[in-house]
């Protein structure tokens, strides 16, 4: 979403595209169907996991799967939104993926304070 992030991305030379957009509406309108989405510190920045769950549920192929972390805690004021697991877990399952794992991990160090969270890897089930 951040033109910004992406030039530095850019600037990198080892991705083929660089998209900057809304993720839910990207996903709700993209027409290919994907068997693997990984994200890396995204959804932590989305307060309200439902859409983007539907999204990615249907921008996957059946039996697709999705992973990714998400911030357990927070340092300081870093815009990024808390996540319980119960609350993943949840609505994984009301929007119809498998939970295939779910682990608490130090996701990063943010000077000097560990950032933990869950890595989560769920499939897309029948469909």
């Amino acid at each position: 979403l951040s033109a910004g992030m992406l030039r530095e991305a850019a600037a990198k030379k080892v991705y083929n595209k660089l998209i900057c957009r809304e993720i839910t509406d990207w996903l709700n309108n993209v027409k290919a169907r994907y068997g693997l989405v990984v994200s890396a510190d995204v959804f932590t920045y989305i307060g309200d996991l439902e859409n983007l769950f539907s999204a990615l549920f249907g921008a996957l192929k059946k039996n697709g799967r999705v992973i990714f972390t998400v911030s357990e805690n927070s340092l300081n004021d870093s815009g990024r939104f808390l996540h319980r697991r119960e609350y993943i877990e949840k609505l994984l399952l009301q929007t119809g993926f498998e939970l295939e794992k779910i682990s608490r991990e130090k996701l990063r160090n943010e000077g000097d304070s560990e950032v933990w969270g869950y890595v989560v890897a769920a499939r897309k089930q029948g469909v």
